[in-house]
Parts: C-alpha cells; sequence; structure tokens
C-alpha cells in the first residue's frame, strides 16, 4: 500500500514535464503533454535544399520535410536523406 507522501508526490508529477502523463477522455494522452518531435517530425517545406539546411542544419531521428525544386521528401536519420522522385526505396544522403 503507498503512503500518503509517494501517493502527493505521484499526484504532482502527474502532467508534468518529465513526469507521468495523464489520459484524456478517449484514454489518449494529450498532445500538450507529448515531445514537440513526436507531435510534429514534420519540418516544412522549402524551395531547396539549401532552405532547408539553412533552416535545419540538424533535427531529429524521423523528422522529415519537403523539397520542391526536387519535389521530393527529405528525412534525418543519422544524416539528412533524400527521397528521390517517386521511389520511396531510394535514398541518398547528403553531407
Amino acid at each position: 500500500m503507498a503512503s500518503a507522501v509517494s501517493y502527493e508526490y505521484l499526484k504532482s508529477i502527474m502532467g508534468a514535464p518529465g513526469g507521468i502523463p495523464t489520459l484524456d477522455g478517449d484514454g489518449e494522452i494529450p498532445s500538450s503533454q507529448l515531445p514537440p518531435t513526436v507531435v510534429s517530425p514534420f519540418r516544412g517545406a522549402f524551395t531547396d535544399v539549401a532552405a532547408l539546411t539553412t533552416a535545419h542544419p540538424t533535427a531529429g531521428i524521423a523528422d522529415f520535410a519537403f523539397v520542391n525544386s526536387s519535389l521530393s521528401f527529405w528525412y534525418w536519420n543519422r544524416a539528412l536523406t533524400a527521397g528521390m522522385g517517386k521511389s520511396r526505396n531510394s535514398r541518398r544522403a547528403i553531407s
């Protein structure tokens, strides 16, 4: 059985950053309690690669963006990687 002190501590960290997430009425964790990279890994649409790398020289794994000049999605894994054309399997790393 938990003590009153541990119960009060748990109540104090529920929904707090670095604490225990709570559930909403649908039984899901509210997006306000999730890290920003989990909520929106899409970094935006950019005119060209130079604009993308200027705006986001680094990003988290699984982040992605769209580059208009090549009509392709670009992904971050360990390096910024381009999805070439319409093929999902073709990728090239950008240094």
